[in-house]
């Protein structure tokens, strides 16, 4: 089966947050051909595909159709796609593949042949621990969930410990002050040689503050609620779908956030490990059903040459290999 899978390079290459997909589909049909979305006009025409899966970015039903897969299979993040009807109407006839129920159901809703999945990663032996009181973790990746939130979150409550990693986050965010927590050890950390040291600090901690608002799977989230840790999240998809507010982690009003009480910090934290194990097991029982949604052909098959759109995607994959070799020839003749 001739498969092609098309992601973002900075997920690819740095995040790996789709590698868990594309270790699925190399175990079902052998060999994929894994492309960076600025690549697709380079190479996917020319080549019969029996599936192709676009995970993340929405290309244009006439896109879709000019690739001429077999199969078509669109894997939408909720954080990152348009949320109207008329928006996704155009791809009726194309399969969707939904890694939020909330968008799955706004989907079906519409008509569109879509399947939603909730994925659990694999659970580690090793458990957050709870003894020397609460320590907490705070990554921002963004400026709609900074400190301006998470120090309110956190108000009232005293904590052994208090982590907060600043790498990559936008220079608009507002980064934690220590001032304003009742705090024993504050740490500060702005780089991490590699995701080791990341999930080091991570398991040192246990109360987890969600690094954003909306997510599109949210694995820093999952990972930490394997940990049996106490995970803090906005109520919004995707992490709305995953906690029980009270009973696994604490959700809050982004908008309009309070401090929150962690007396049952623990509780939650052991129920969401216990949460993380019994969804590790569903998410594997449903695999078979993943993969015969993906080896079935889409209500309509849609293959349409598209020559002038076509004509238009070679051109740029052209201007954009010659632009990176003189690139490289420039650097080279630098040195």
């Amino acid at each position: 089966m001739n498969v092609a899978f098309l992601a973002n390079t900075y997920h690819l290459t740095r995040t790996k947050s789709s590698q868990f997909f594309i270790d699925l589909l190399q175990g079902w049909f052998g060999s994929v051909t894994v492309v960076a979305h600025q690549d697709v006009w380079a190479r996917l025409p020319g080549t019969s595909w029996d599936l192709l899966v676009a995970w993340q970015h929405l290309f244009s039903p006439e896109e879709l159709e000019a690739f001429g897969a077999r199969t078509s299979v669109l894997v939408p993040m909720y954080d990152d796609c348009p949320l109207d009807e008329a928006f996704w109407v155009r791809y009726r006839g194309f399969k969707v593949l939904c890694f939020s129920s909330t968008l799955g159901a706004r989907l079906t809703g519409w008509g569109l042949d879509c399947l939603s999945v909730t994925y659990w990663p694999p659970v580690p032996a090793t458990q957050a621990s709870w003894s020397g009181g609460l320590r907490g973790f705070f990554w921002p990746r963004t400026d709609r969930l900074d400190g301006r939130q998470v120090g309110i979150l956190a108000r009232g409550t005293h904590w052994e410990a208090f982590h907060l990693h600043g790498a990559h986050t936008p220079a608009t965010a507002v980064l934690l002050d220590e001032t304003s927590l009742d705090v024993g050890a504050f740490h500060r950390s702005d780089w991490f040689e590699g995701a080791g040291d990341y999930a080091q600090a991570v398991a040192q901690a246990n109360v987890f503050f969600a690094p954003r608002r909306i997510e599109g799977i949210g694995m820093a989230n999952l990972e930490a609620l394997a940990l049996g840790m106490a995970v803090v999240a906005a109520d919004v998809p995707t992490a709305n779908e995953y906690i029980v507010s009270g009973t696994n982690g604490i959700l809050f009003d982004p908008e309009a956030p309070q401090p929150l009480d962690f007396t049952a910090a623990e509780a939650w934290g052991r129920a969401a490990r216990e949460h993380a194990l019994a969804g590790r097991s569903r998410w594997l029982a449903s695999l078979p059903g993943i993969r015969g949604f993906l080896e079935a052909p889409g209500s309509a098959v849609r293959r349409r040459p598209h020559p002038w759109l076509t004509l238009k995607g070679r051109g740029l994959a052209l201007a954009r290999t010659v632009y990176r070799s003189l690139k490289r020839t420039m650097k080279r003749g630098n040195e």
